[in-house]
C-alpha cells in the first residue's frame, strides 16, 4: 500500500506537457486533443496546441479544448520544428510529448506510464515507440512497410544513428532544453537531428509494447515510392550532412 502511495503522488508531481503541432487541421484537432481530456488530473497533464498559421477554423476549435494554443507570429521561417520548439517553450511540463494531429494513441494511459517509467530511468533522454496506419484504413502494403520502418528504427537506435519518426516523441524537458530543441531551420529529418542530438546525454529506448497508429494521407497522396523517397533521402542527408534535402515539406491535407 505504501509503494502505491508513492507511485501516486510522483505521478502529481511530475507534469507532463503534450504538445501537437498544427496547420490547417480542422478535421483533426478536436480528437487529437480530446483523446488525453480525460487523463489529465490522473496524470498531471496541460495540452499546447502550437498552430502554424492554419487559415481554416484550427485556432477555432482548439481554444476550446486545450489548456493553451500559441500561435505563430513571425520571425523565423515557419517550419513543424519551429512550431513544436514555439509550444515547448510555453509548457511547464518536466517531460514532453510531441504528437502530430492526425495521430492516434490507443491507450493513452499506457503511454503516460510508459512515459514515467522511462523518465524514471536517469540513463535515458527519450523514447519513441512502433507506428502503423489506422486500422480501419490499413492494408497489406501498409502492415509490411510499416513493419520493415520500425524495424529501421530500432535498428538505427542500436547503432546510434538515429532514424526516428516524429509523430510521437517522448523527451525529458531537461535534455530538450540541454540541445535547444529541434533545429528550426530543417523542413524535414528534424525529429532524427533531434534525438541524435539529445543521444550525446543519454539513451534513446523504444516504449516497447506500445504502439501509435498514423494516417496514411502523404502514401495515399504522394503513393509510397515519392513518399519513403522523400523521409529515406532528408534523413541521411541531416544525419551525415547536417542540413535537409528538401526545401520545403509540403503539408497533405
Amino acid at each position: 500500500m505504501i509503494k502505491m502511495k508513492r507511485r501516486h503522488s510522483r505521478k502529481k508531481a511530475l507534469k507532463i506537457s503534450i504538445v501537437i503541432p498544427a496547420r490547417n487541421e480542422e478535421k483533426n484537432i478536436k480528437e487529437a486533443i480530446a483523446q488525453f481530456t480525460k487523463y489529465k488530473k490522473r496524470y498531471n497533464l496541460e495540452v499546447i496546441v502550437s498552430d502554424g498559421i492554419s487559415t481554416d477554423n484550427t485556432v477555432a476549435i482548439a481554444k476550446k479544448y486545450a489548456d493553451l494554443v500559441v500561435k505563430y507570429k513571425g520571425g523565423l521561417k515557419h517550419t513543424i520544428a519551429e512550431g513544436r520548439n514555439r509550444g515547448a517553450s510555453k509548457a511547464k511540463g518536466d517531460l514532453l510529448i510531441f504528437v502530430d494531429a492526425d495521430i492516434r494513441v490507443p491507450d493513452p494511459s499506457k503511454l503516460f506510464d510508459k512515459a514515467l517509467e522511462m523518465y524514471g530511468r536517469k540513463d535515458v533522454a527519450a523514447g519513441t515507440m512502433d507506428m502503423y496506419i489506422y486500422p480501419e484504413e490499413e492494408n497489406i502494403l501498409d502492415r509490411i512497410l510499416f513493419f520493415i520502418g520500425n524495424m529501421i528504427v530500432r535498428l538505427s537506435i542500436l547503432v546510434k544513428k538515429h532514424i526516428i519518426k516524429g509523430e510521437c516523441q517522448v523527451v525529458k524537458k531537461e535534455f530538450f532544453d540541454k540541445v535547444k530543441g529541434y533545429n528550426a531551420h530543417l523542413v524535414a529529418a528534424e525529429d532524427s537531428d533531434l534525438y541524435q542530438r539529445i543521444s550525446k546525454y543519454g539513451k534513446i529506448v523504444i516504449l516497447k509494447g506500445f504502439k501509435i497508429y498514423d494516417s496514411p494521407r502523404r502514401f495515399r497522396q504522394e503513393g509510397y515510392l515519392k513518399a519513403i523517397w522523400g523521409y529515406f533521402i532528408n534523413n541521411l542527408s541531416v544525419l551525415f550532412r547536417k542540413k535537409a534535402v528538401a526545401k520545403e515539406w509540403k503539408p497533405v491535407r
